[in-house]
């Protein structure tokens, strides 16, 4: 069962839910669309230098937790360990979930990566897509329910096959 964030998450709900899975995650995953080598707005470049002490990784995939690319363009991941300083800058840096959602474009200046999610374990317990006003949390009901208590966060439970749009394949 999935649940899809049923409202998007600001201010005080934004920040407990940035707290909250920042000390119970991983790490997490910011993307950036390669559209035609588009360079990154001056916000993107403040967040991303602010989290560069705590990048893991980099990779170009065609696929992330919530897009399949293949047919448009590349996705350049950036994994970033879950410290306190990665839940600092996330949480100074925007005042929603869903502004985590530009593609970094130089005409949008106030552009943030795209795709914040958070892994556990290796899997995603929430994925944002943020330009799609689009958030999903993948944990057991109980989890669920301790997210909702300690953060209050909306969240509706769906199942894959009630959703059309979405390619739940990459969701595993």
């Amino acid at each position: 069962m999935y649940y899809h964030v049923s409202q998007n998450p600001t201010g005080q709900v934004y920040r407990r839910l940035i707290q909250v899975l920042g000390e119970h995650t991983d790490y997490i995953e910011l993307s950036h669309y390669n559209i035609g080598g588009v360079p990154y707005a001056a916000s993107y470049d403040r967040v991303m230098a602010a989290l560069k002490p705590d990048v893991l990784k980099i990779r170009q995939v065609s696929r992330n937790a919530m897009n399949d690319s293949t047919r448009f363009h590349g996705i350049t991941v950036f994994q970033v360990a879950c410290t306190s300083s990665t839940t600092r800058v996330l949480k100074q840096s925007a005042t929603s979930l869903y502004e985590w959602g530009g593609r970094g474009d130089s005409e949008s200046p106030d552009q943030l990566p795209s795709d914040l999610t958070f892994y556990l374990d290796d899997h995603w317990i929430l994925a944002a897509l943020g330009h799609e006003g689009f958030a999903v949390v993948n944990l057991p009901e109980k989890r669920v329910r301790q997210l909702q208590e300690l953060t209050g966060i909306e969240l509706e439970a769906f199942t894959a096959d009630e959703v059309e749009d979405w390619d739940f394949d990459n969701w595993e």
